[in-house]
């Protein structure tokens, strides 16, 4: 929703398909114009200038508020590394309270990437040794397995088995996230791996015998 005031005079526009609905390209480039120089990306997508304007706004980065946890996510998902390297330096909570939010440490397991899930199960202190190790809910754990099995990434659903998640429960449907009804298996399948598909029939072998 586009507004502008001129001379005590408003006009808006609501831009809900854009150009292909046949709103003008002049409109459009405005738009663009005014999320350029407003910075929109910073809060929107998230990029290189996200975490200058927390800290500017003195942004509680170690609370496990669904807001923060959710930014830290958001910087999981994105690749967003400066802000990311921010969470891992403060130690900031990796499991959500709610277990119908997405924790950023099963957000992490859905990238695939098993250096950055250990990195968040084991934090690193400010000396670059190792810190304590996360507990890890068994609910939280069952649902980074499923993260893990839809990553395609065997490495990271064996990290999960390993940590005895379930491969049989019962998946919790996380807010946002249409596929977290799906079971461990089904996102398997997902994930168009055979090696993963195959990895998951052998975790479920001894239940089905």
């Amino acid at each position: 929703t586009l507004s502008l005031t001129v001379a005590g005079r408003t006009k808006t526009v609501v831009d809900y398909v854009g150009t292909d609905a046949g709103l003008p390209l002049a409109i459009r480039n405005l738009e663009s114009e005014i999320d350029e120089a407003a910075g929109t990306a910073r809060w929107v997508n998230g990029d290189d200038r996200t975490l200058a304007a927390l800290e500017e706004e003195n942004w509680p980065f170690t609370d496990a508020t669904k807001e923060n946890l959710a930014i830290y996510g958001t910087a999981v998902s994105g690749r967003i590394m400066p802000l990311l390297e921010h969470y891992l330096e403060v130690a900031a909570p990796v499991v959500s309270l709610d277990p119908k939010e997405a924790s950023p440490l099963c957000v992490a397991s859905g990238t695939g990437d098993l250096g950055l899930v250990r990195r968040m199960v084991v934090p690193v202190t400010v000396k670059g040794l190792p810190g304590k190790a996360v507990q890890i809910p068994e609910s939280v754990a069952n649902q980074c397995l499923l993260s893990a099995a839809r990553s395609g990434k065997v490495a990271v659903l064996q990290f999960w088995l390993d940590k005895e998640a379930d491969p049989a429960a019962q998946p919790l449907k996380v807010t946002g996230n249409w596929e977290s009804g799906l079971s461990v298996l089904q996102n398997g399948v997902t994930s168009c791996k055979a090696e993963m598909v195959r990895k998951l029939l052998e975790a479920h072998a001894p239940m089905l015998a």
